[in-house]
């Protein structure tokens, strides 16, 4: 993998989490806005693979990040800035799409809310927000992950490190001193599927390398390279998506992606070796997936009424709230370049 390959695997599941969220239920559409109802059902619901997808990467791109660090304070610093920077586009977002419609409707702005929409413990206002709790885990993690990774870290303490975090794990899931409060905490609030998704996101980044600095690296590249990579790709994806669709009963299951997301995420990266429009477009997409996870449900809960009465089908609608919330997304890139800039002037 490389990191346009994590670009493109944002701009997939950025998608797939729009595709998601705007049919979780189509109960509340049109009886004929779909050709096969049942079957879409399923597959907006298999949309929820998108998680373990942002969890795969950002566990990927942390461990080519931190490998670069020279020590634990380091690691810590880009952690904490990275928070920082995320928590700064959730306010951006807050302001314009939360705190101005509501001025302009004259209702009261809720701002006691807002520490706890912005670290994503709550999400009164955007159910979406939810992963940015995930992510300060993510962030925590990293840097102890880092650690155990490192040849310049004793192994004794590399061993104690994963001794903890394995006790840490079994007393969340209550197998060990069983809490309730502890084990309903872990949960909900942690979600250990992604925290693991992510671990194995960070290790595979590391195992990419350790197979690099081998003496037969260089044979089993050229052996790959002979290998019709788009085809075998292509097979792993949609392998990995037809398995996903018969795992999915109800829309939040998420086990599965444990061992489906990392299969999709390499066939992503082998199917789209060379570079394409799709590649190209996806790549765009991806550029902008943030914003597009902080806007997209604002958008829809505004056109919704105005677009569900001619749009007719879902594609048709799914693709003008898609392009709405993109354009949003960009003018909100575009706020906040501009915002910088004026920092950077004043600084000077």
């Amino acid at each position: 993998m490389k990191r346009e390959d994590s670009t493109v695997l944002q701009g997939i599941a950025v998608l797939m989490m729009i595709l998601h969220h705007f049919f979780l239920d189509i109960s509340t559409y049109p009886e004929n806005f779909f050709l096969f109802p049942d079957f879409f059902q399923r597959f907006a619901w298999s949309g929820r693979m998108c998680v373990a997808i942002f969890s795969f990467v950002s566990g990927y791109g942390m461990y080519q990040t931190l490998k670069k660090k020279n020590d634990f304070g380091s690691m810590i610093r880009d952690c904490s800035k990275r928070l920082f920077h995320l928590y700064a586009r959730i306010f951006l977002v807050i302001i314009f799409c939360v705190y101005v419609p509501r001025l302009v409707r004259g209702e009261h702005l809720l701002i006691a809310q807002l520490p706890g929409n912005i670290i994503g413990y709550n999400t009164t206002y955007n159910g979406a927000w939810w992963f940015v709790l995930e992510y300060l885990w993510f962030m925590i993690l990293a840097p102890i992950f880092a650690i155990i990774v490192s040849s310049r870290v004793k192994m004794k303490k590399r061993i104690l490190l994963v001794l903890i975090l394995g006790i840490a794990g079994l007393f969340g899931k209550g197998i060990i001193f069983y809490n309730s409060t502890v084990v309903n905490f872990f949960e909900v609030r942690m979600q250990p599927t992604f925290l693991f998704v992510f671990a194995e996101g960070f290790f595979v980044g590391k195992i990419q390398d350790f197979v690099a600095g081998m003496k037969w690296s260089d044979k089993i590249r050229k052996y790959l390279d002979r290998i019709r990579c788009p085809i075998v790709g292509i097979g792993f994806c949609l392998l990995s998506l037809v398995l996903r669709y018969l795992y999915t009963t109800e829309p939040y299951k998420v086990n599965a992606d444990v061992l489906l997301v990392p299969a999709f995420c390499c066939g992503v990266a082998l199917w789209l070796k060379k570079t394409s429009k799709i590649k190209s477009t996806l790549i765009f997409i991806g550029k902008n997936s943030l914003y597009l996870w902080f806007v997209h449900n604002f958008v829809y809960a505004v056109l919704i009424y105005f677009i569900l009465g001619w749009s007719g089908y879902w594609l048709v609608f799914f693709l003008i709230l898609f392009v709405v919330s993109l354009g949003v997304a960009i003018l909100l890139e575009k706020i906040e370049k501009i915002i910088k800039m004026r920092i950077l002037s004043n600084r000077t």
